[in-house]
């Protein structure tokens, strides 16, 4: 299982704060092996038990964002 999710979602998920990567290793389980964290134009972390990996957003010219988000999430 893979969570996906922005700062303040991930945060969010285990009551609050400002350090994602802690968040987002906080949300590792048996059953969830990899948390997504994305920022936007800051690119994503991928955070899993073996370490977190950030990943620099791929920029191109914006045309409409609505929606961004949840196809970054369900090609994920």
């Amino acid at each position: 299982v893979a969570i996906v999710g922005n700062r303040k979602e991930i945060v969010a998920m285990v009551g609050g704060g400002d350090d994602y990567e802690a968040a987002a290793r906080a949300l590792l389980s048996d059953s969830v092996e990899v948390v997504v964290v994305k920022a936007g134009v800051g690119g994503a972390a991928i955070v899993q038990r073996s370490g977190t990996k950030k990943v620099p957003a791929f920029l191109t010219e914006q045309v409409f964002t609505v929606g961004s988000g949840d196809v970054f999430a369900s090609l994920f």
